[in-house]
């Protein structure tokens, strides 16, 4: 993964001790964890994709934290056995993430000499300033998103179980 910012610089914190990607199976399902561009988690599983689910993924009865923000139908299986790709991340409002707006806009500020990207970049880190005053900012780290992504596995295998009832 590139990230927007090299990993050594990312400063101090628990994500200097883990590992980026990490992938297992639970229960038979295909589930993956790794860093998006800013160091955030992000959680996906591979399912079979019900019919009734319909296409808006939002609408999928799966509850994991923020809620479902990836939906794919591609999958390293064959294309004609109905597989999806089913994610969410942890880059929200309260989510502390490696990667701040505030690191961001300082490293472009170092490393670039556009007039317009210092003037935008500069304009954020001002809107930055209020970070601090956020008080209930945490970090999930990865175990946070194994878990999350067994809970979706449970939650889809308990949907398939009803239906057959």
């Amino acid at each position: 993964m590139k990230y927007s910012i090299p990993k050594e610089e990312w400063g101090e914190g628990p994500w200097q001790n883990e590992s980026d990607e990490y992938e297992f199976e639970y229960r038979d399902i295909k589930c993956r964890v790794l860093r998006n561009k800013l160091g955030a988690w992000c959680g996906y599983i591979e399912i079979v994709k019900p019919d009734e689910w319909g296409d808006d993924y939002e609408e999928f009865p799966i509850e994991v934290h923020g809620g479902l923000t990836f939906y794919d139908e591609k999958s390293d299986t064959k294309p004609d056995d109905n597989k999806v790709v089913i994610g969410f991340d942890c880059c929200h409002y309260f989510d502390q993430f490696p990667i701040t707006s505030l690191k961001l806009m300082q490293y472009l500020n170092r490393i670039t000499k556009d007039a317009n990207v210092i003037e935008f970049s500069n304009k954020m880190l001002a809107l930055e300033e209020i970070r601090p005053y956020i008080k209930n900012e945490t970090y999930k780290d990865i175990s946070f998103v194994i878990k999350e992504c067994k809970s979706m596995v449970d939650q889809y295998l308990n949907k398939q179980d009803e239906k057959d009832e």
